[in-house]
């Protein structure tokens, strides 16, 4: 009995013993993951320090501060000069400010960042509000956009613009109050280009009347109409209810 517990004793001290070792080596082994590299925690928090600038920066605008959100864009693209979305939103700001210059050709850079009919429609405005006319590079634009592009409503103002399409195109391409209210504001952006500024004004205010506040042109409607009424345009354009110059059609 005594040899039999001396035994015991033994195979079980050796057995916490081979135990120990081999926990041992398996931490020595399992070792630790190695941190996140500095430049990889830098870019992640770049990353999230330029949407928050952006998501700032669209508040600004929207808040009707063009200046404050030509600055704030600006330290987004002083760390990345190369952002498609940052540049995008630094030319609509120019072009709210009335810097149509700097505006159209911030435009060209986020269409050649992303191309982007949107950004080329925007970047002819500028240059049509500045007496320049670019129906040549829209031109070339239009034409090399793919096949699935080609029903787009962008495709169809551009196609207004250059004199391919009708009013009534434009109207029957419009689907949703959006698209409408789209319509409207590039045809109203049209007539304040041909110096029809009565009817641009009506138009413009006819959009901020009745467009949601949310649509991208929405600042750039209010900037135009200030415009405007320093101009003594608005004078003949009564507030009322609000309406729009192109309907819905109904494609029941």
């Amino acid at each position: 009995m005594r040899l039999t517990a001396r035994f015991t004793f033994a195979a079980t001290l050796l057995a916490v013993t081979l135990l120990g070792s081999a926990s041992h080596a398996a931490l020595i082994t399992q070792r630790p993951a190695a941190p996140e590299s500095t430049a990889v925690t830098q870019v992640r928090h770049s990353a999230g320090d330029a949407n928050e600038l952006i998501r700032t920066a669209v508040a600004q605008r929207f808040g009707g501060d063009a200046d404050g959100a030509v600055r704030t864009l600006g330290k987004v693209l002083e760390a990345d000069p190369d952002s498609a979305e940052a540049l995008g939103y630094q030319a609509l700001a120019q072009f709210d400010r009335g810097d149509f210059r700097s505006a159209a050709d911030i435009f060209r850079q986020a269409h050649h960042r992303a191309a982007s009919l949107r950004a080329m429609l925007g970047r002819y405005l500028a240059l049509g509000r500045i007496g320049e006319n670019a129906d040549a590079e829209l031109k070339v634009v239009k034409a090399s956009l793919p096949f699935e592009q080609t029903t787009s409503l962008d495709y169809v103002v551009a196609g207004y613009y250059l004199g391919q399409r009708s009013l009534a195109d434009l109207s029957a391409a419009a689907r949703t109050i959006e698209d409408v209210c789209t319509v409207q504001f590039y045809k109203s952006e049209l007539d304040l280009m041909q110096n029809r500024f009565e009817i641009a004004a009506e138009g413009l205010k006819g959009f901020a009347d009745a467009c949601p506040k949310t649509m991208m042109e929405y600042p750039s409607a209010l900037a135009e109409l200030k415009r405007l009424e320093n101009d003594g345009y608005l004078r003949g354009v009564v507030a009322g209810k609000p309406s729009l110059t192109l309907k819905l059609v109904d494609r029941r």
